[in-house]
């Protein structure tokens, strides 16, 4: 996927899930975190990601990172409940950023596109971070989880 071809909202989750995978990979706890080591860690990944916004000024996304911390345990949760006795640790962390980030948006979120289209736009993200083979996983879990929080 390159840059071009892909939207706004797509770019956003993209940088949101890079920022999570960057996050787990240098922190064990993500519930500890102080901000000056979320900043840290965010602005490394907005220099080298190629998925930027346009605005640098643009805090929108620290902002989404510091709501999706506070709910980490209960989307933490929410994943392991749908996972069928696998941990959170023996899924690769990209694939653990990826269901993080998605099942945040699909549980917190105001959907202005079809869950369905939300769905497949985590999907081609994770075939674009070459992990192609685990999209049935992935997408079996963020249907669960979107019909087990609609349901309440």
């Amino acid at each position: 996927m390159i840059k071009d071809e892909v939207g706004f909202t797509t770019r956003r989750r993209f940088i949101l899930i890079q920022m999570f995978y960057a996050l787990a990979t240098h922190y064990n706890n993500l519930n500890d975190l102080q901000h000056n080591e979320i900043e840290k860690v965010l602005s490394g990944v907005l220099k080298v990601s190629r998925y930027k916004v346009s605005d640098p000024n643009d805090t929108s996304d620290y902002q989404s990172i510091i709501k999706i911390l506070e709910k980490i345990d209960e989307i933490d949760l929410l994943i392991e409940q749908n996972c069928k006795n696998l941990s959170l640790q023996r899924l690769s962390k990209v694939v653990l950023a990826i269901l993080r980030v998605g099942a945040y948006e699909l549980k917190y979120c105001e959907h202005k596109h079809k869950v369905g289209n939300i769905i497949k736009d985590y999907l081609n993200i994770a075939v674009a971070f070459a992990h192609n083979i685990e999209t049935g996983f992935i997408n079996g879990i963020l249907d669960k989880i979107y019909v087990a929080t609609s349901t309440q």
